[in-house]
């Protein structure tokens, strides 16, 4: 499925049966801005979450005319670094700001990094493939292909009622929630691949190496019951999608960077399924992609 202009811009949603099951819905999701494919590679989608996080950041789109008409070179790096401050501003207090970042997960995790701002009447979108430098463990922010696009408030209002019907959204099953041991960590139904992927067994050495292997970087939790009633929480009090929420001083984890140094992680991904459980929850660093 095809929504919108590919000229301009278009999302393209396709459920894959095959690749599905009764929690996920995963197929194809990509985005088309000024005739462009974000990424250029075909990837598995879990489509419940990109198109319900797309379409979260596409239905409040901010209204700043500064940017809006700023050059576009200079609007992207703006919105990035608002989006992604250096650690040099975390530690000066500055936090996040989510308010132009558009880029769901699926595409974030191929460093298809997206914008939009409003002028109240029309809307512009920006997207670019950036390059990680695994040195830095950043994104480089020189030389950036950017492509973009404007189009009318009234036509991304109509795009949207139509993404909203490309993937049935369900509701929590109250019966199947019942059955979700919040207790207990090894609970796959309840937890997902949390605590295989990120959980304590990791060995510092095998977690450096696989974050350098991985090309980004690689949260743990280092204590997994303290871990699940934390995430238990966020998952109980929050819809189906992904959420990043701030992380207590005091709740044990590590990470380590592409490089293979070991960094501070200040937040937490919590995604989770339209059933109620977790499909995955990790500790990340918000000074760098991930």
């Amino acid at each position: 499925m095809v929504i919108g202009n590919p000229y301009k811009f278009s999302i393209f949603v396709k459920k894959i049966q095959e690749w599905s099951c009764n929690t996920y819905q995963n197929g194809v999701f990509l985005l088309c801005i000024d005739g462009n494919l974000f990424p250029k590679e075909i990837f598995t989608s879990t489509l419940t979450l990109d198109v319900l996080e797309l379409k979260q950041n596409l239905s409040n789109v901010e209204v700043d005319k500064k940017l809006f008409e700023m050059k576009k070179e200079e609007a992207f790096v703006e919105m990035y670094r608002l989006r992604f401050p250096s650690w040099e501003e975390y530690e000066d207090g500055v936090k996040e700001d989510y308010r132009y970042y558009m880029s769901p997960p699926g595409l974030a995790d191929y460093h298809c990094i997206s914008f939009t701002v409003s002028d109240g009447k029309k809307v512009r979108i920006m997207a670019a493939k950036l390059n990680y430098n695994k040195e830095e463990s950043t994104c480089e922010l020189t030389n950036i292909n950017i492509s973009e696009t404007f189009i009318e408030c009234e036509e991304l209002e109509k795009l949207l009622l139509k993404l909203e019907d490309s993937v049935c959204i369900a509701p929590k099953n109250e019966e199947l929630s019942k059955i979700f041991d919040w207790s207990n960590p090894k609970s796959e139904t309840t937890y997902g691949n949390t605590f295989i992927d990120h959980g304590e067994h990791f060995e510092i050495s095998k977690l450096m190496i696989k974050a350098k292997n991985s090309g980004h970087q690689l949260g743990q939790w280092t204590n997994d019951q303290l871990a699940a009633d934390f995430i238990a929480e966020i998952a109980q009090k929050r819809d189906v999608g992904t959420h990043n929420v701030t992380l207590p001083n005091d709740l044990p984890r590590r990470l380590f960077l592409a490089t293979g140094i070991q960094d501070q992680a200040d937040m937490a991904r919590v995604i989770v399924n339209p059933d109620g459980s977790v499909q995955t929850a990790y500790p990340f660093n918000s000074h760098h992609p991930h």
